[in-house]
């Protein structure tokens, strides 16, 4: 099916990656964590054991995908207060010239884009549902739920009213109900509202993040295919990838990453302090490690130029 041009810079396709039908067999894209649980071990410096998967990778072929928030960005009590590691931030310029780098977010990927303040990379937002390409063209699975998401936020809004302290984020494809800052007993009275009334909506579903209840179409799309989309249009083939995340909705993309049949060479990396089940092959404790994982691997890769 030809694609279907929406306007200038704003393509929507009711597609899969090239390569979705070789995906892992464990893998189910409606589920928050599919892959057999095991923990995982803490990577520390000098972070050896991955740099030398990478040894027979071209840089320019190997792609960096990193979440947001509380991956490259400190968690906040309010999402629109987080702002990227300055460590990092720095770091990032050097990366956009030394490998294949992407910001892979639940945000919008307008959002994204206005606080990591780097052009020119791509910027996979909606859990990938909305992609900025790294030339600014908008690439934007179809999806026939946007009614839905409407009279949702409707219900969103009744919901918050008799909950102090939570709040609606407004996606271009999905609403997110935060409640961080809500007391705890709201907190559950909160969420079970909202699941209660997602009951009436078939073309949604709910997907649970860190102190965050997000409705999106019911789709097959999320994190997973959005890097493989991103590695199928890359400029070159890419040989190893490496994905940075903390949530839920990274296990998605954990699970793409391996040597088993169907995976892409590669692997995830796990943000939490504490070993947790997980797809991911390695663990950091927090953003400072992040900071540090990333100048070491800039290091390596200009080592190498």
């Amino acid at each position: 099916m030809a694609p279907e041009v929406a306007s200038s810079n704003l393509v929507t396709r009711p597609i899969l990656p090239a390569n979705a039908a070789k995906q892992p067999s464990r893998f189910d894209p409606l589920t928050e964590t599919s892959s057999p649980a095991r923990l995982i071990k803490p990577l520390k410096p000098p972070f050896g054991d991955i740099l030398v998967k990478l040894d027979d990778a071209p840089s320019r072929a190997i792609a960096l995908y990193l979440d947001f928030d509380g991956t490259i960005a400190e968690l906040v009590d309010h999402h629109a207060d987080a702002a990227v590691d300055p460590a990092i931030q720095v770091t990032l310029a050097e990366l956009q010239h030394l490998c294949q780098l992407a910001i892979v977010t639940g945000r919008d990927p307008e959002d994204a884009r206005a606080r990591v303040e780097l052009n020119g990379i791509p910027y996979a937002g909606n859990h990938g549902l909305r992609i900025i390409k790294s030339d600014g063209e908008i690439f934007a699975v179809r999806h026939e739920a946007q009614d839905q998401i409407e009279a949702i936020d409707r219900e969103m809004v009744d919901i918050v009213a008799g909950v102090p302290g939570a709040l609606i984020e407004r996606k271009h494809a999905s609403r997110v109900l935060h409640y961080r800052r809500a007391a705890p007993p709201d907190r559950a009275k909160a969420v079970a509202a909202l699941k209660q009334r997602l009951r009436d909506y078939p073309g949604l579903l709910l997907k649970s993040g860190k102190m965050v209840e997000e409705v999106q179409p019911k789709i097959h799309w999320h994190k997973g295919f959005a890097i493989r989309w991103l590695n199928d249009h890359a400029p070159q083939t890419i040989a190893y990838t490496l994905y940075l995340g903390d949530d839920r909705t990274d296990e998605d993309a954990f699970v793409q990453l391996g040597n088993a049949q169907g995976q892409m060479p590669g692997a995830g990396i796990l943000i939490a302090k504490q070993p947790r089940p997980s797809a991911a092959a390695y663990r950091l404790p927090d953003v400072p490690a992040v900071a540090g994982f990333l100048t070491a691997l800039a290091d390596w890769l200009k080592s190498r130029s």
